[in-house]
């Protein structure tokens, strides 16, 4: 069984307990990890509080940019073709 994680050093302690808690009632976001997934990769950047994908200014927070990720279906499945082959899972 694969295990989904947050990395909690990449965000605050308040923000990292209220998403374990939302994590444990509703289940895993899997926006919220795969914008954790890209910015591990490096396809999401982070520079403050905003992220960016190709240079561009897409969301600021972390919550914020997995909605953007679901609202944009295309880029979604690019950056998740692009965790995978970085990992070699293609």
């Amino acid at each position: 069984m694969h295990r989904s994680v947050i990395a909690p050093q990449s965000i605050s302690k308040g923000l990292y307990t209220r998403l374990l808690l939302r994590s444990a009632i509703f289940g895993i976001d899997k926006d919220l990890e795969l914008v954790n997934l890209a910015t591990e990769d490096k396809i999401i950047s982070k520079s403050g509080a905003w992220y960016k994908y190709n240079d561009a200014n897409v969301a600021q927070g972390l919550s914020n940019c997995a909605e953007w990720l679901s609202n944009n279906p295309e880029i979604k499945a690019k950056i998740k073709q692009e965790i995978l082959a970085n990992r070699g899972l293609e």
